[in-house]
């Protein structure tokens, strides 16, 4: 499947990494929020290009080669965490740990640690890694149930029954947010899955007409007006959290949707070089700010030799590690599987605009960097 890459979307990809790695600073605390901006921007994201890419698929082969797809992602995701678990033992060595940092590391990159943070544990300077669990068990989930869609439900259907999916997500993180403790609802899978599912509607929204996107977006407050009203007895701090959480989706999403269509804003290059490295820097970035130095500094200095060092690192992770092996990897499966092209498409899913503007279908495997 021939794909063409949305500089804008890197840029998204930068601000959101930019967020999410100011928001770990040592001092800090204030920033915080941005880092839930970045989270959820990054769930957004991966929900719409993954999305994007399933439904192409489907529209041109009738169905989705799940080996394939999961082969794609393990050659985009295992990399990175490779070099990160293997290129950390030195310090590992150092402070004494390395029992508890391959141990936990190995966890993170079995993608446990949703899990284990949302059940109350932690793995230490991994935790991080929690976001990444999310996507992927998203990942093992949603072509399944994209297939099914696509020929159960024919025509305007299909995009419906996304957006219902997506809503009955909403209500459920309601509903975790007002009953259970916190890092259930905000570790967990289908916590977040919202989030993900609302990217999803925006890719499937993509080609529609303007009067469906419309008629879907109104539906959508209507809903979350309704979920509010409904509960009554939330106190006023719970229901500023829930507004805060289910806010940050849809405004991720309108984000995303403008990026998809062009903005020179976002395709400055510093922001989509942030972007391209995004992935690896998101891993590195919290073990680093955590390791110790053996140079006496003061806060500021350190920080920002760490945070430099952790942007060289993933930088080279990226150009030297990452990026051939997606490139071999998509020649090694190219050469091993018939073109997209000779497959007989689907009459399952929409007609959708195949204009130039509206065919590229972001980044399939090198432009979907899961991170959150």
């Amino acid at each position: 499947m021939k794909t063409d890459r949305i500089p804008a979307l890197d840029g998204l990809r930068g601000i959101a990494i930019l967020l999410v790695v100011i928001s770990h600073v040592p001092g800090w605390g204030f920033a915080q929020f941005g880092g839930a901006v970045g989270v959820q921007l990054f769930f957004v994201l991966s929900g719409f290009l993954i999305t994007r890419i399933l439904i192409a698929e489907v529209r041109q082969t009738g169905t989705v080669s799940l080996r394939s797809f999961w082969l794609r992602r393990a050659a985009r995701l295992l990399p990175a965490i490779i070099v990160l678990i293997v290129g950390f033992v030195p310090v590992a060595l150092f402070l004494g740990e390395t029992s508890a940092w391959l141990r936990n590391s190995l966890l993170g990159a079995s993608y446990q640690a949703s899990f284990i943070l949302s059940g109350g544990g932690s793995l230490g300077v991994v935790d991080h890694m929690w976001s990444l669990a999310v996507e992927e068990w998203f990942y093992l989930v949603w072509p399944f149930v994209i297939v099914v869609l696509a020929r159960r439900v024919p025509g305007r259907g299909f995009v419906s029954a996304i957006a219902g999916i997506a809503g009955t997500a909403i209500i459920w993180k309601v509903h975790l947010n007002v009953s259970v403790p916190y890092e259930r609802s905000y570790f967990s899978i289908d916590g977040n899955a919202f989030a993900l599912l609302g990217g999803a509607v925006t890719a499937a929204l993509a080609h529609r007409t303007e009067a469906t996107r419309s008629n879907l977006a109104l539906n959508t407050a209507v809903a979350v007006i309704v979920v509010f009203a409904l509960a009554p007895d939330l106190s006023d701090n719970a229901r500023a959290i829930l507004w805060g959480t289910l806010l940050l989706m849809p405004i991720s999403a309108v984000a995303v949707w403008y990026a998809q269509r062009g903005s020179k804003i976002l395709e400055s290059g510093v922001l989509r070089w942030f972007g391209r490295v995004s992935y690896s820097l998101y891993l590195w970035h919290l073990p680093l700010l955590e390791a110790p130095i053996l140079v006496e500094m003061n806060m500021i200095g350190r920080t920002v030799l760490l945070l430099s060092v952790a942007t060289l690192v993933s930088a080279l992770s990226t150009v030297v590690v990452e990026e051939p092996v997606v490139v071999r990897a998509k020649r090694w499966w190219a050469s091993r599987e018939h073109s997209f092209g000779s497959q007989r498409p689907t009459a399952f899913l929409p007609s959708l605009d195949c204009s130039p503007s509206h065919t590229r279908v972001s980044g399939a495997d090198d432009e979907t960097l899961n991170i959150a």
